[in-house]
């Protein structure tokens, strides 16, 4: 699949990269499997995912089906908890004016920037925002962090 320019300078994912990688239906498998393993014996998991935003996990499991996975293999459920909006009401209630995405909200709320790291070609590279992983862990960092608000 042909990558837009405009997707490589916010990404810094390159065509090769694409070329080189599984399918989106392998990485969702793996993505699921991953997942799947924190569980613990007798506890259920928790379907619900979270996302930076209103669209991601429709947007995945939309192209996914597309694909031709059965959308009875879709397995987070048939809602996501968007942290974005819940900050910003959060934030809103509170009467501080705080918007912006993902990046502005770690600082903002002074979350230690912890990007993905990847070998290679025997280097390490730091992968930034808008990196799945990153932008994954941070959301994951920014919702513990919303835990303390309630307290």
């Amino acid at each position: 699949q042909k990558l837009f320019p405009y997707i490589t300078k916010l990404t810094a994912i390159t065509q090769d990269r694409v070329d080189q990688g599984v399918s989106l239906l392998d990485a969702y498998k793996e993505m699921l499997e991953k997942y799947k393993s924190f569980a613990t014996k007798g506890e259920p998991l928790f379907r619900q995912i979270c996302e930076w935003g209103a669209l991601d996990s429709s947007e995945l499991k939309n192209e996914l089906i597309k694909q031709g996975m059965p959308e009875s293999e879709w397995g987070f459920g048939r809602s996501s908890f968007n942290i974005k909006a819940m900050y910003q009401m959060y934030m809103d209630f509170k009467r501080i004016n705080s918007r912006g995405g993902l990046r502005t909200v770690v600082k903002n709320l002074q979350i230690p920037f912890e990007p993905y790291r990847e070998e290679i070609n025997g280097k390490i590279k730091e992968r930034g925002f808008h990196d799945a992983r990153t932008d994954a862990h941070m959301t994951a960092q920014v919702f513990l962090k919303m835990q303390s608000f309630f307290k």
